[in-house]
């Protein structure tokens, strides 16, 4: 559980069924007076979030899907009491929706348009379940309801794009390609079509979004940028802001 400024933020990992689908589950709540006066601030992304807020007394305000993004952005809150959030590998999306990822980079979309009539449902029963955990099972059994292994796909693409995240974005491109057999050309338009991103900018971001979690403690940005893969700490700074509107000295203090 982490405290961002009157934020609760708390993170749920999904089980083995959802596990190569599914990042984490993920609430904040706000505590009483910062309500009004509240921003979420988002950065770049290589998940699709399915999102749900709710007003005070847990009555739904709103459902979006929030597209892949290599943008940051901060969103003016005031009033809501708290969010959940499915965050989604993008190269999933097809099991479960009738939708790629190459069509929602960088979208808002209303849930109504993905999820149809069983957005409202969805929305009522998650508000009806004020704990985080009741909430993780009933998107949990929503989403093995909703899955469909016949759907189109692509297995050379989801497994370089699996190895890809593993590595945190740390892979030769160009050998990807050729493990896949594909040549480089076929390699990231496909790619793209399923990660949204092409090869090298989902690379700079896994390694972007590598650096908010860190597994181990640094004595320093130095290592930290070798440890991620970086030339040196200039670049990766100069990603960092690019990617969370922050340097990385200014992030800390807020996300820990």
């Amino acid at each position: 559980m982490k405290h961002f400024g009157g934020i609760t933020y708390e993170v749920i990992l999904p089980d083995k069924g959802l596990k190569d689908f599914v990042s984490h589950f993920w609430c904040g709540w706000w505590t009483t007076g910062v309500q009004e006066r509240s921003n979420y601030h988002s950065t770049a992304n290589t998940n699709t979030e399915l999102v749900f807020a709710f007003n005070p007394g847990t009555q739904p305000a709103f459902s979006v899907l929030q597209g892949h993004t290599a943008n940051y952005s901060c969103i003016e809150t005031g009033g809501l009491s708290e969010i959940f959030g499915v965050s989604l590998y993008s190269d999933a999306i097809p099991y479960f929706f009738e939708v790629s990822a190459s069509d929602l980079g960088n979208q808002y979309i209303d849930l109504h348009e993905i999820m149809r009539s069983d957005a409202d449902l969805i929305a009522h029963r998650l508000a009806n379940s004020n704990r985080f955990n009741q909430r993780v099972e009933i998107m949990t059994q929503y989403l093995k309801l909703k899955f469909d292994s016949n759907r189109k796909t692509d297995l050379s693409i989801i497994n370089a794009i699996k190895k890809m995240r593993e590595l945190r974005g740390q892979v030769n491109i160009k050998n990807l390609a050729k493990e896949s057999l594909l040549s480089q050309k076929q390699f990231e338009r496909r790619f793209r079509s399923f990660a949204g991103f092409n090869p090298k900018l989902y690379s700079r971001i896994l390694r972007f979004e590598s650096s908010l979690f860190p597994c181990h403690h640094y004595a320093g940005f130095t290592n930290k940028a070798l440890d991620l893969g970086y030339y040196d700490q200039a670049h990766f700074i100069n990603d960092f802001k690019e990617f969370s509107g922050f340097s990385p000295s200014n992030y800390v203090p807020i996300s820990t």
